[in-house]
Order: C-alpha cells, then structure tokens, then sequence
C-alpha cells in the first residue's frame, strides 16, 4: 500500500513539474512574440492583435501571433518561424465559420478569403473573440477603400 501511495506521489509532482515547464516555455514564446510583433509594426498602428492565434491554411498549420494592422493582415507562424502578410487590397470577404479545409471545429473561425495575384484563396484562423476581429477587419477595409 506504501508504494502505490508513493508512485501516485510521484507521478502526480512528475505532472506538476511539467505542467509548471510548459506554462515558463509559453510564457517565453508569447514574450519573444510580442517583441517580434513590436519590431515589425514599430512604425505602423495596431489596430488589434493576438499571441495565441491558430492558423488553418492550406499551405500550413500552426499557432502564432496574427495582427490588424492599417494596411495588412500578419501572422507569425511559431514552427516552422513563417510570416503571412495580407494586404487589405487583396481581402475579398471576411466572414465567421465553423469548418474549414474539410474539417469542423467547435468554436467560430476567422475565415478571410483574398485575391493574391497568383488567384484566390482563404485561410482561417482560432482567435479569442472571432466576432470582433470580423468587424475590426471590415472596418479597416472600408478605411483602405
């Protein structure tokens, strides 16, 4: 009976010491984020901006910091380190989804759908408050129009 109460000991300090691992290596990638997110807008307005985005395109996956700002849609991809820029001339529609590339997700998707020279696609992305990235957006695009 000892040695069970002892492992469950262990492995429950095993669980808190990678989970207090986890939160410190989150901490540091958001910081290097938000450093990286400054030196690229330092002479441009952030209309609005997110550390934990989640990004859905056909060419990638992965999270990242995705930012408004005046004249373009930008999103750092963590790994592998890929930056998107999106002029707000080549933004067609943006709109709220629940799929995307064939897949379903629970919470509404930031879809935004453009025009690059090369022809048309979208790409979506899991931000906190999809709504008002949606009107942040649409309001930025009617400024540039």
């Amino acid at each position: 009976m000892t040695s069970i109460l002892i492992i469950i000991i262990c492995a429950g300090a095993s669980i808190l010491t990678l989970l207090a691992f986890l939160g410190i290596v989150f901490t540091v990638i958001r910081r290097k984020l938000k450093e990286m997110v400054e030196l690229k807008f330092r002479d441009q307005t952030i209309v609005l901006q997110s550390l934990r985005a989640t990004l859905f395109s056909r060419k990638a996956r992965g999270g990242g910091a995705l930012v408004l700002g005046e004249r373009i849609l930008w999103f750092l991809l963590i790994s592998p380190a890929t930056e998107f820029s999106l002029p707000l001339r080549e933004i067609r529609s943006v709109s709220l989804t629940d799929s995307h590339l064939g897949k379903t997700y629970r919470r509404p998707l930031l879809l935004v759908e453009f025009s690059p020279e090369n022809g048309e696609d979208a790409i979506a992305w899991k931000v906190k408050d999809a709504g008002r990235w949606k009107a942040s957006i649409e309001e930025a695009l009617n400024k540039t129009r």
